[in-house]
C-alpha cells in the first residue's frame, strides 16, 4: 500500500512484479480482501485525494 501512496499510477501488474507475486490475480483478490476494494478501486481514491 505504502508504494501505491507513492505512485498513483502503479498497475496492478507492476506491484505484483516488485512484490514477486507470480499471479496477479491473485494479488487482486488479497488484495480485496485486505482493502475491501479493488486495486482500481484504491488507485480511483488515491487519485481523488482520498
Amino acid at each position: 500500500m505504502t508504494m501505491l501512496k507513492k505512485d498513483h499510477r502503479l498497475l496492478l501488474k507492476e506491484a505484483a512484479s516488485i512484490i514477486h507475486f507470480d499471479d496477479e490475480l491473485y494479488l487482486a483478490k488479497v488484495f480485496r480482501k485486505e482493502t475491501g476494494m479493488s486495486f482500481s478501486e484504491f488507485r480511483r481514491k488515491l487519485d481523488d485525494g482520498g
